[in-house]
């Protein structure tokens, strides 16, 4: 679907298959927000590495939208340590930071 560099130098890729049977079936409110996926990987406010796991990150995006009820888009990242390329996982409305975990990136 598209790859995106991230403010801090990484590589996302966001797949077909994944945008297809996972995102669009399992988050349909994200259909109509394919652009607001990539400008959370590209511009995100925060970046936070998931309390679950080291190789997940998480990067928000404000995006106040009454119909989703929502605060934030999250785009969950699978990245291993020291490496500079990555894959979204998932991405959905979240109306808090609360899922996030250690925070690695604010913007200024």
């Amino acid at each position: 679907m598209f790859r995106a560099i991230d403010p801090l130098g990484n590589l996302v890729t966001l797949t077909r298959e994944c945008w297809r049977e996972h995102i669009c079936v399992v988050h349909v409110e994200m259909r109509p927000l394919l652009d607001k996926v990539r400008q959370t990987i590209a511009d995100p406010d925060y970046v936070y590495t998931s309390k679950s796991s080291p190789h997940s990150h998480l990067y928000f995006k404000e995006h106040t939208d009454p119909r989703l009820k929502c605060r934030y888009i999250l785009v969950a990242v699978r990245r291993k340590a020291g490496k500079t390329r990555g894959y979204v996982q998932s991405a959905y409305p979240v109306k808090s930071l609360s899922k996030g975990g250690t925070p690695e990136w604010k913007k200024e």
